[in-house]
């Protein structure tokens, strides 16, 4: 253990909370069903993004504050490139290879979910959290999933979203 390295400890520490996320999962969509589990995945958001808005709000510039916390759990999770910019509408990132999937992808078999499954779990509710914390501020908000990654763009105008 003491010649591991930080790097190392990690990417160990990172599969360990997907595996406890993951099997959590797999016990409530073996016992409860899909949609019970996708139930569970929205109001986790949905508790994420209020909790985060409530942390932001008093921050001066919403749109630089909620960019910066995205930015900020990118670099926890060991994203190595994501790009924030500022735009007419407001502050946009973009985070074409996501350092928060790798753990999920690696075990999605093991607790009996594709690959597919495991990304739309972890992005279920990373993506619709932010959403929801920008709403609660009152800014608009745009988002996609790309094939490794997605990009966000926190709006200073709410009805941006129409």
């Amino acid at each position: 253990m003491k010649n591991e390295d930080l790097g190392e400890m990690y990417n160990r520490m990172k599969l360990r909370v997907a595996s406890y996320s993951m099997g959590f999962l797999k016990i409530i969509r073996e016992d409860l069903g899909e949609r019970m589990m996708k139930g569970v995945i929205n109001k986790a958001a949905r508790e994420s993004g209020v909790m985060r808005a409530m942390n932001i709000k008093n921050v001066y510039d919403l749109t630089k504050g909620i960019s910066d916390e995205f930015e900020s759990m990118l670099e926890e999770f060991g994203t190595l490139e994501f790009f924030g910019s500022q735009t007419i509408e407001g502050r946009r990132v973009d985070n074409p290879k996501c350092g928060c999937l790798p753990p999920f992808l690696k075990l999605s078999e093991k607790y009996g979910f594709t690959e597919n499954e495991a990304r739309q779990y972890a992005c279920r509710r990373c993506l619709p959290s932010y959403r929801i914390s920008a709403l609660e501020l009152g800014l608009g908000f745009k988002g996609r999933l790309t094939e490794n990654g997605c990009w966000m763009h926190f709006l200073g105008n709410r009805n941006a979203n129409k």
